[in-house]
């Protein structure tokens, strides 16, 4: 188990939230990809280089929508933007990846500590993969085999990441999802900070503060090799679990 405790700073008098929401109105597009990703909006072109965010001064209305990394089409559609979703904040994604947001808590409160940790499939099991089920099938044995138990598992998602099962709060973009409110705290580019300052209250004393970040899947698989510290050698024992052979 690799758990991830962050520093909490707790103050009488004022609240101090680290929050990127607020700055996050209008709307964006997001190139998770390593190659450039070019972008029609009705009758205007953008490039949007690779693994860069552009920010759009939009106006409300229906747009006709295409996207394209060389000559591949991924997106071909039609949207519409309403001036609340605009002004709460939108990301088009129009990569044709997944994307997702991964919450870290600040003060780690014994009863609600989060368990957060990696285990590689080698390919020979990634064929059973293909369902949820099977995931957290594996996740639960990989937990009795380590002892671990008495999780709370509405706190957390395992979910499959190229060869890698990620436990941890996790939410996913489905790629075909090409309208995303903007509803974490910290951009790509933009790393957790060390501490954050918040009010000094029973509710931050007794379940910390969740700050959420969004990832592509190759950061987020980056993200949890170096802040777990995974070492393949731990992990080699699943490569032989009886049910995933």
């Amino acid at each position: 188990m690799r758990s991830k405790i962050l520093t909490l700073i707790l103050i009488s008098l004022s609240i101090v939230l680290v929050n990127c929401k607020g700055r996050n109105e209008g709307v964006q597009i997001y190139n998770p990809s390593n190659a450039d990703l070019n972008v029609q909006l009705n009758d205007s072109s953008y490039t949007i280089e690779a693994n860069s965010m552009l920010d759009l001064d939009l106006d409300a209305g229906e747009y006709e929508i295409q996207s394209f990394i060389g000559t591949d089409k991924i997106v071909d559609t039609v949207i519409n933007l309403s001036s609340k979703v605009i002004r709460e904040g939108v990301l088009l994604n129009v990569s044709g990846e997944k994307l997702y947001t991964l919450s870290e808590i600040y003060g780690a409160p014994s009863f609600t500590t989060l368990m957060n940790d990696i285990f590689y499939l080698e390919d020979s099991l990634l064929a059973d993969m293909d369902d949820q089920l099977l995931i957290d099938a594996f996740v639960e044995e990989a937990f009795t085999y380590y002892g671990i138990s008495n999780i709370n598992r509405s706190s957390y998602n395992s979910v499959l990441v190229n060869n890698y099962i990620l436990v941890g709060n996790i939410d996913i973009y489905e790629a075909n999802q090409v309208v995303v409110l903007l509803d974490w705290d910290y951009a790509p580019g933009t790393p957790y900070p060390d501490e954050i300052e918040v009010e000094d209250n029973a509710t931050n004393n007794a379940f910390g503060v969740h700050k959420s970040k969004l990832f592509n899947a190759s950061d987020l698989i980056e993200y949890y090799l170096l802040t777990y510290s995974f070492d393949p050698a731990d992990y080699d024992q699943f490569d032989e679990v009886d049910s995933y052979e």
